[in-house]
């Protein structure tokens, strides 16, 4: 079923030599793996929201072998952006197209406020990275690139090319930043 102009899908888990496929869950989007590879985080419409015609998605987890099933945190606004995988036990995504949340896996209560960015912007559609040690944060404002401590502190202006930030990635140790635009690859560090 679409909503907002998008599609959930079933959720399908395959072995790298194409064996043991199976089907995880339906009406699921934006997986990400924990790092253990043993769990999949992913959001997903609540029958009961459907029914009510509302738009809330609810943040999941569930084990690549279909067991340990849960909500995690619920009442999201429909979201097109990726959930990220952060130390600590944390899950960041974007609430509400505008409000960068963090949550705790286990206890799926909000461990950190941040500051209202003002993501309304359709150029933020890439908008939120967060480096591997989940201590900055790299967003996208207006098609500018900004930086932050993971708390919203020390907010720095990356780059403001004329066509645009877009896909942006933290290299794996945290040292660079990499994005797109007019065509080209650029490298902070």
């Amino acid at each position: 079923d679409g909503r907002g102009g998008w599609q959930l899908n079933d959720l399908w888990i395959v072995q790298s030599d194409a064996t043991n496929n199976h089907l995880l869950v339906s009406n699921a989007t934006n997986p990400a793996w924990d790092q253990d590879s043993k769990t999949l985080y992913y959001f997903s419409f609540e029958k009961r929201d459907l029914d009510k015609g509302l738009n809330n998605l609810d943040l999941h987890e569930i084990g690549v072998d279909g067991q340990g099933q849960r909500l995690i945190y619920s009442g999201i606004a429909v979201n097109e952006h990726p959930i990220q995988v952060l130390p600590q036990g944390n899950l960041a995504f974007l609430k509400d197209r505008q409000q960068i949340t963090i949550v705790n896996r286990a206890s799926g209560a909000v461990v950190t406020p941040f500051p209202n960015l003002n993501f309304s912007d359709t150029s933020t559609y890439e908008g939120v990275r967060f480096a591997p040690k989940g201590d900055r944060v790299a967003y996208v404002v207006k098609r500018q690139l900004w930086l932050a401590n993971a708390d919203g502190s020390a907010t720095v202006k990356l780059a403001e090319p004329a066509d645009g930030v877009w896909n942006v990635k933290w290299s794996p140790d945290g040292r660079y930043l990499a994005y797109g635009s007019n065509n080209t690859i650029w490298i902070v560090n």
